[in-house]
């Protein structure tokens, strides 16, 4: 029985060395220079407590140095434009995902404030939740598409 049981786990970290060593990240560090520009179109402010500024017009910089400036401005309700500013990362675990992070966390909550599905092409970011780990509904249609550099 005890043979049976190292069998079993030898194979789980057969598995796991295999998965491993054939994953293929689509934005290695080395091509996400590639995403550096300006992107706009409209996001969804999950963290808003005005439900009339839930979807907003935006405007994202994303630099080569991995920092993002997003000004964001709500056209109903309170109407207001807001700039924040802070790091991005890549996840790959959530299957090459755009993280923008705030500094500081807003209400002592993770830091992570949006996330985007990258397209293969990087035209065009899609929003999927702040770690793109638990995707809403209100957030399909909420895409950024860069703004050709001859444009901005």
């Amino acid at each position: 029985m005890r043979t049976l049981g190292l069998l079993g786990l030898a194979a789980c970290s057969i598995k796991v060395a295999f998965a491993q060593d054939t994953h293929v990240s689509e934005w290695p560090k080395a091509r996400q220079p590639q995403l550096a520009g300006d992107y706009s179109g409209q996001v969804r402010d999950w963290m808003t407590r005005d439900p009339a500024c839930e979807y907003k017009r935006a405007r994202l910089q994303i630099k080569a140095d991995k920092r993002y400036v997003l000004t964001t401005r709500c056209d109903r309700g309170k109407g207001r434009k807001e700039t924040v500013a802070g790091p991005w990362w890549i996840d790959e675990i959530a299957g090459s995902c755009l993280i923008l992070n705030r500094e500081p966390p807003l209400r002592h909550e993770d830091e992570r404030w949006y996330g985007f599905r990258i397209s293969d092409d990087a035209t065009s970011l899609s929003q999927d939740g702040g770690s793109c780990t638990a995707a809403d509904e209100r957030d399909n249609g909420m895409i950024l598409r860069r703004i050709p550099q001859d444009a901005s």
